[in-house]
């Protein structure tokens, strides 16, 4: 599928897809990207995913989910960027995010935000957390998430 900028705005070329997608094109290039260690490691970059299946009558929810969570991912060493991907099949998601490197990925995954994000924090004295924003997404899904992991080998930007 070609996709054509049009001034700030980036249109397809088939009636599949919303004829507006955003508004200016991303380019990663712009970005500095810095691991924790604060140097860019020579690797291109470290994407992790996360494949969803969701039941059809879930589908709403799960996505307000998502686009109503508290992130804390841009304050993160490392972080790059995030997506949350709808596939073409009904119920079909990804996850999406991009690190400066899996050792960032793997940091944030052993953090207390990693732990918070996910619901499994605990309370300032021991205590249970507070209910999640996510809680409930299980029953959404048919089946757990399904993780993928990926380093670039190449990257072609505009």
């Amino acid at each position: 599928m070609a996709c054509l900028c049009v001034g700030s705005q980036a249109v397809f070329g088939t009636g599949a897809l919303p004829r507006r997608v955003f508004s200016r094109p991303a380019r990663i290039s712009r970005l500095t990207v810095r691991s924790a260690s604060g140097a860019h490691s020579g690797n291109l970059f470290f994407v992790a995913n996360n494949v969803f299946k969701v039941k059809k009558e879930g589908c709403q929810q799960f996505e307000d989910t998502w686009k109503n969570r508290e992130s804390n991912l841009k304050d993160t060493p490392g972080f790059v960027r995030f997506a949350l991907l709808k596939g073409d099949e009904e119920g079909e998601y990804i996850s999406q995010s991009t690190w400066a490197s899996r050792e960032d990925f793997k940091n944030w995954t052993q953090s207390q935000n990693f732990a918070k994000a996910h619901g499994k924090s605990e309370g300032a004295h021991g205590e249970k957390p507070k209910e999640s924003k996510r809680s409930g997404m299980a029953e959404l899904m048919d089946g757990p998430p399904r993780p993928r992991f990926y380093e670039a080998v190449t990257v072609t930007e505009l």
